[in-house]
């Protein structure tokens, strides 16, 4: 395993987050007037990288999305604490 010893920042231009919209619908854009931060985990696969954004839990999304969707992952269940 390869640890990144620094934090690099990226920014992700609307033009891509428009190509992602064809695929996901729910991928967020950015605000009209700036560029929204997205947080997530960059992963290199052979020569490419992606972009796995992480998004905080909200119940009236989160319940609603399907064990079978293939673009989402769930990372944590409800906590029932």
């Amino acid at each position: 395993m390869m640890i990144q010893e620094k934090i690099q920042f990226y920014r992700i231009t609307d033009i891509y987050l428009q190509f992602l919209h064809t695929i996901e619908p729910n991928i967020q854009s950015n605000y009209p007037y700036r560029a929204k931060p997205h947080i997530g985990v960059l992963i290199n696969i052979g020569v490419h990288q992606y972009f796995a954004p992480l998004s905080s839990y909200k119940s009236h999304k989160y319940d609603r999305i399907k064990n079978s969707n293939r673009t989402i992952f769930k990372v944590y269940g409800k906590d029932e604490t």
